[in-house]
């Protein structure tokens, strides 16, 4: 934290049952949200909302994979109406060579990494 200038800590969370403090704060939930069970990810969809709502900015990231995911849309639609984005990303890598070997190794080709992301920047004061 120090080298980007900002103050704060991390923690680190059970997402479903996360009690989101009041006020500015940020949360990141990468890789994560897809594996609630659909009752507690549509819990969590709401107190993200409200916690936005009273200043928290949310970044969720899940990557891309082969089946679509059905709660996306939802969930995408849902950062949106609340003045957020949803965003497909495909990043490029040129792995170094010990990572490169590894990756061919292990029958994998890590060339591309695909993402996605849903945002909820700061909400604007009254």
């Amino acid at each position: 934290l120090k080298s980007w200038g900002l103050r704060g800590r991390f923690k680190r969370v059970d997402a479903a049952k996360v009690r989101l403090p009041p006020g500015r704060i940020g949360v990141v939930a990468a890789w994560a949200v897809n594996e609630l069970p659909d009752a507690q990810r549509a819990r969590l969809l709401e107190r993200l909302v409200a916690a936005h709502r009273g200043g928290t900015v949310v970044l969720i990231i899940e990557p891309i994979a082969k089946r679509p995911i059905s709660w996306w849309p939802t969930w995408a639609e849902g950062f949106e109406q609340a003045g957020g984005r949803a965003d497909t990303w495909q990043l490029d890598l040129d792995l170094p060579p010990f990572l490169r070997e590894l990756d061919r190794a292990a029958g994998m080709r890590h060339r591309t990494v695909k993402a996605r992301s849903l945002y909820l920047p700061a909400a604007a004061r009254a």
